[in-house]
């Protein structure tokens, strides 16, 4: 490894012996002597720390500030002083470990799309009790949780993970700072001065990680012997900083009014709570901190509204456009571009119907010149917390969140929720009917597509979240939906008479099918030689689980012979999936059932497709399946099941075959595998059919939608 210059940045305050101390141990750390640059940054000392350190280390570069300028902006000036690739900033109270600089150094190589990263800090007077392993904060309580704090290091924390910032010591990629900026020591001098910066970078699309096996020791009393120090609770100009910051700071990361409201009520409490405590520590500062106390909350809540420039312009805005584009649609808002969030529990690379138009859908807004978001979970269908937190895919910016159930989008013109989850859901429509009707403020307009989850497949749930999803959705559920939601999307007229039927008012419904993506009316017929093992076959593509019902397909294959059925997409269902590899070994048709896995390129889709015989869908419950629309699109019969959204689609040996029983199932297959005339009607039907679904028709209906309701 040919390791980068390293720029180590040292703010400090008359704590010239704690200073050496950890200049020491950075001179004894592995990483090479020539890749490091030692800054230290004295913010008007009065021990003599400026000449102690020039006398002792000729190589530090000390600078020293003519008068206090606090800890943020001391770090900044170290910060400009610095030539290095990386910075690694530290306070003058800590002691590292020997290899600490060379891991963090290759972790951040590793991993690029790391902006910040940390060591874990123990207690200098207990080396093995952690003092930080990692920050978590709560923006509804503005409590912050120091990771592992005052516990034993038992081995637990092995593995990198994320936290959401890092005191005392971290360090950062110079181009991290170069995009979003120093810290900021005009609002936060000091305190959440770095929660601030790896918010930022974290909205610039980095990551912000623990590294486990760099390790700091930190000088500051245990807990047990000094509450009021850990609490920040010593000196006037912490209380006060710590108050004031922590009201500024929750004010400007929430992510919504109710969100805010907490976390005003909740620093008012602590505040309370922090002037208890030094009552009763009966220290010889006592009254100047509880002045301090005070002056910090009454100024952080004075401070509020001269922080909203902040909010609009130094925080980098998660929804800002990858390019400028001209507005081409006369539908829009006003000149400005239209600015929307899509809000869907999962996306790509999880495939699904939602998942698809909602893809489709971002895409078609950007070429009319709207700025638009996804907002998602950071889950797949399997697993939780895996994907990355920012992307960008095919020019669209997707955002995914950590705890996406409590997500509330905000700086938007339209927020449009797909699906009817309970949780982000509720939030969201609950915070705007507090915007609209109790705060009578403007609000931005909330669209839902439900792709019937307003009437979910309720056997695809367990008891206990039937009960509950069922009281919710006909009581909290409709009555926000009827207040606070602009407007309905139904895919279908069976969806829009059902919504009626289950209370959503109908003046609030429209209906606009879902799109076909360009792909399938563009991209020539893969016929590809390599699918001759599998044909004949017909075909399933999308998530398996109990509701596609693609156990009774495999049933109905065996009355077949000659005929192999090929199954692409997610596992959803664990169980349901081992159930059909045993229930084909059962029926001896493991050797025509092929899963195949999921299928994330397009050409590989459509190959898929135009190879098959027909596509399958004998689902219990649908709204306006994509697939079948793609198949048609593609000129391929659709056998699908009577449900009425399928029915409204498909005509037999119109369209394809619906689906009731085995012996239809056979004679469909016979005749699609013996008249051509029939295939070719089929063909030529469906593919006139489909020319209407085209995205380009779809997005104009969506965004007056957007534009007028």
């Amino acid at each position: 490894m040919n390791e980068p210059l390293v720029s180590i940045v040292i703010p400090t305050y008359n704590r010239k012996e704690k200073l050496e101390r950890l200049i020491r141990s950075i001179l004894e750390s592995d990483y090479p002597k020539d890749k490091l640059e030692i800054i230290v940054v004295d913010d008007a000392s009065t021990d003599g720390t400026y000449e102690h350190i020039k006398k002792l280390f000729p190589q530090v570069k000390v600078i020293r500030n003519d008068e206090e300028k606090l800890l943020a902006e001391s770090r900044n000036i170290g910060i400009r002083a610095s030539r290095g690739r990386y910075i690694f900033v530290i306070d003058d109270d800590n002691i590292i470990d020997k290899n600490t600089i060379k891991e963090l150094v290759e972790f951040m190589e590793k991993h690029p799309e790391v902006g910040v990263a940390g060591p874990i800090m123990y207690f200098l007077n207990d080396p093995t009790r952690i003092w930080c392993a990692g920050v978590k904060r709560s923006y509804w309580t503005t409590i912050t949780k120091l990771i592992g704090f005052n516990t034993r290091d038992n081995g637990r924390y092995k593995e990198p993970y994320e936290s959401e910032d890092f005191p005392n010591a971290f360090i950062t990629r110079r181009e991290v700072f170069e995009k979003v900026g120093l810290l900021n020591s005009k609002i936060f001098p000091i305190h959440y001065d770095e929660g601030d910066f790896c918010q930022r970078a974290r909205r610039a699309g980095y990551k912000v990680m623990v590294v486990p096996t760099a390790k700091v020791w930190h000088d500051i009393p245990l807990p047990e012997r000094d509450r009021a120090s850990s609490l920040h609770l010593k000196s006037p100009m912490r209380a006060y900083f710590a108050t004031r910051n922590r009201i500024l700071y929750h004010w400007v990361y929430s992510t919504n009014s109710l969100q805010r409201v907490s976390s005003l009520f909740f620093s008012m409490i602590i505040a309370i709570y922090y002037t208890i405590t030094v009552l009763r520590s009966k220290g010889k500062n006592g009254l100047h901190i509880i002045k301090a106390l005070l002056m910090g909350l009454i100024d952080g809540l004075q401070m509020i509204k001269s922080i909203k420039s902040y909010v609009r312009t130094t925080i980098p805005r998660l929804h800002e456009c990858i390019a400028k584009r001209n507005i081409v649609n006369t539908t829009t808002l006003n000149k400005r571009q239209m600015q929307v969030a899509i809000v869907t529990r999962y996306f790509m690379p999880v495939q699904g119907g939602i998942e698809n138009h909602c893809f489709n859908l971002a895409k078609k807004l950007l070429e009319q010149g709207i700025e638009v978001d996804i907002h998602t979970s950071k889950d797949t269908l399997r697993q939780r917390n895996v994907l990355k937190d920012y992307e960008i895919l095919d020019g669209v910016k997707v955002i995914r969140h950590r705890e996406f159930w409590r997500f509330i989008p905000k700086n938007y013109d339209v927020i449009h929720i797909h699906n009817f989850n309970i949780f982000p859901h509720f939030w969201i429509l609950l915070n705007a009917f507090i915007i609209k009707k109790i705060l009578k403020r403007k609000c931005p307009k909330i669209v839902l597509t439900p792709h019937g989850g307003f009437m979910p497949w309720w056997n695809e749930f367990t008891m206990l979240k039937r009960i509950i999803k069922k009281v919710y959705h006909q009581t909290i559920g409709r009555f926000l939906l009827n207040n606070a939601v602009d407007k309905v999307i139904a895919l279908n007229e069976w969806e829009k008479i059902q919504l009626i039927k289950n209370g959503v008012d109908p003046k609030r419904i429209i209906v606009i099918p879902n799109g076909v993506e360009d792909y399938a009316y563009t991209l020539p017929l893969q016929q590809d030689n390599t699918m001759g093992k599998f044909q004949p076959y017909i075909l399933f593509i999308g998530r398996i689980s109990k509701s596609k019902n693609i156990d009774t397909v495999i049933k109905y294959l065996a009355n077949l012979d000659n005929i192999n059925f090929l199954i692409a997409g997610p596992i959803q269902d664990e169980k349901y999936y081992q159930y059909l590899i045993d229930l084909s070994k059962k029926l001896g048709v493991d050797h025509r059932v092929f899963f195949l896995g999921e299928v994330h390129d397009a050409r590989e889709k459509y190959k898929l497709i135009d190879n098959s015989l027909a596509v399958v869908l004998l689902s219990y419950n649908e709204t306006e399946p994509i697939v079948v629309k793609e198949a048609m699109a593609r000129g391929k019969p659709v056998l699908v099941s009577s449900i009425p959204p399928l029915r409204s689609l498909v005509k037999n040996y119109e369209n394809g075959f619906i689906v009731t029983n085995a012996k239809i199932f056979k004679k469909a297959i016979k005749v699609l595998m013996t008249n051509r005339d029939v295939a070719v009607r089929i063909a030529r039907n469906n593919i006139t059919k489909a020319y209407s679904w085209q995205w380009k028709n779809i997005v104009e209906k969506i965004v007056k939608v957007y534009s007028y309701g």
